[in-house]
């Protein structure tokens, strides 16, 4: 990346596919306004430079609003090490990436004006005698900060369902516009979605946000073993109408795909095009 300093760039989509590469000068750029940083593979053999480039490259963006991180095997306090400017991050976006409240405590002066934020599979991974260890790291704190911080979030991405913590935040504020849950069971847990903790969360969207939704996604994984969680019992059938003003209504699954959740989904949509429109 040598002499890329000297172009005015305004953002920046690094995507890593291989495991051998040479090391990134992210840090021979400046002044950027969005970071993306894709890390497509599970290793890669330079990790801790990967990520201080990152964090030198963060230092010498004041105006930084955006920074998306899909990448294994990261920490989100090492990305504000460097730097003593206070950003005013407006989106962040976080996927593998291990983050703990602490560490969003700790960096709350770059979060105030936050409006958009993404969090998925945050989990702290580890080796030990008898390998590699994947241990799911509890979201709900993280919710409670930003409620106690009076952050209003537009848009928010989660795999965090499992939660009430969400649920409360949801209820602490109105005005959100994009909501995408990635549904089913949490990355290395044992648990299955709990259908309260996901009708609570509905109805804390129709009780504060049902005027300003406008995009609402459902996202599935499911495996061979398992049929696909889709959260359409009658009791959430019946809160959708309050969501007058949505334009985008989106259900997605991957993986193992049965006969019978094709079906459900397929009649679900219907139920809620025909009660939408009445």
């Amino acid at each position: 990346m040598k002499g890329l300093s000297s172009i005015p760039f305004q953002d920046i989509h690094v995507v890593i596919s291989q495991r051998d590469i040479p090391l990134l000068r992210l840090s021979a750029l400046s002044n950027l306004q969005r970071i993306c940083l894709e890390w497509k593979r599970p290793y890669y053999s330079r990790s801790t430079e990967l990520s201080s480039e990152l964090d030198e490259l963060i230092g010498r963006c004041p105006d930084l609003s955006s920074l998306e991180i899909d990448a294994r095997w990261m920490h989100f306090p090492r990305f504000f090490r460097s730097t003593a400017t206070h950003h005013s991050l407006q989106q962040l976006s976080l996927v593998e990436v291990e983050v703990h409240p602490e560490h969003i405590t700790q960096n709350l002066h770059h979060l105030q004006h936050l409006k958009t934020f993404g969090l998925r599979r945050n989990v702290l991974q580890f080796g030990s005698d008898s390998g590699r260890i994947t241990k799911n790291i509890s979201n709900g704190q993280i919710w409670s900060i930003f409620e106690k911080q009076n952050i209003k979030l537009k848009g928010i991405i989660t795999d965090s369902v499992h939660d009430h913590s969400l649920s409360s935040y949801l209820s602490s504020y109105q005005g959100l516009e994009c909501l995408t849950l990635y549904l089913g069971k949490p990355l290395a847990a044992l648990v299955e979605p709990d259908r309260l903790l996901l009708f609570r969360l509905f109805t804390a969207l129709a009780s504060h946000h049902a005027d300003s939704l406008f995009e609402l996604d459902l996202l599935a994984e499911t495996s061979a073993e398992e049929e696909a969680f889709w959260p359409f019992q009658e009791e959430i059938l019946d809160i959708l109408p309050a969501f007058t003003n949505l334009r985008g209504f989106g259900v997605t699954e991957w993986g193992a795909t049965s006969f019978q959740s094709v079906a459900a989904v397929q009649e679900s949509i219907v139920s809620y095009h025909t009660i939408s429109t009445c």
